[in-house]
């Protein structure tokens, strides 16, 4: 019978590290946000909180290799659609250097889970592969409809983006691996 997951262990370890990496990333980008580069008060709390950002988000970093290692892949696209949110390059504001860094950061971090999905999908069996490979085409076929409907609306809608839109295909993949995991079980 096929799980969920493909971990050998319990099956809800995936989802576990998922909501922990998921936490922390949000309390890191939350903290970071708050110690900056611009914030409006720069004083001796502001190091030490950025500092707990990047201890938080090193415990993200953790669990999401645990994520890797209990082979529950699947929970890295949900994470990597979070992780787009929080990442936001447009948050940098008019400073071409932070506007850069954060470019620069968010292709490192796209590129890297790129690869390591890839690496995972390529170690798995030929089952597994399909039911990514299906659960993405049924990603697709809901986006058509949802691309459709935006289009219909789009004067009373604010502009689309393109985290928005690349966040959607990865949450419409993970539910067509979810629909697609559930009809093979």
């Amino acid at each position: 019978m096929l799980e969920l997951e493909s971990a050998s262990g319990s099956r809800y370890s995936g989802a576990g590290w998922f909501v922990a990496a998921a936490l922390a990333s949000v309390g890191g980008s939350a903290l970071g946000r708050l110690a900056g580069p611009h914030t409006a008060e720069p004083g001796l709390a502001y190091p030490l909180m950025g500092a707990s950002a990047l201890a938080i988000l090193v415990v993200a970093g953790l669990a999401t290799w645990r994520i890797v290692r209990c082979r529950a892949d699947s929970w890295l696209l949900p994470l990597a659609a979070l992780n787009l949110a929080l990442l936001d390059a447009g948050r940098a504001g008019d400073v071409a250097t932070w506007r850069v860094e954060w470019a620069v950061c968010g292709i490192a971090l796209t590129c890297a889970a790129v690869l390591l999905f890839a690496r995972l999908l390529a170690r798995t069996d030929e089952l597994q592969r399909r039911i990514h490979v299906e659960g993405a085409a049924i990603g697709l076929v809901l986006a058509l409809p949802l691309a459709m409907a935006y289009a219909l609306v789009e004067p009373w809608l604010p502009p689309l983006r393109a985290e928005w839109v690349t966040m959607a295909l990865l949450l419409l993949w993970w539910g067509g691996w979810l629909a697609t995991a559930r009809r093979y079980r």
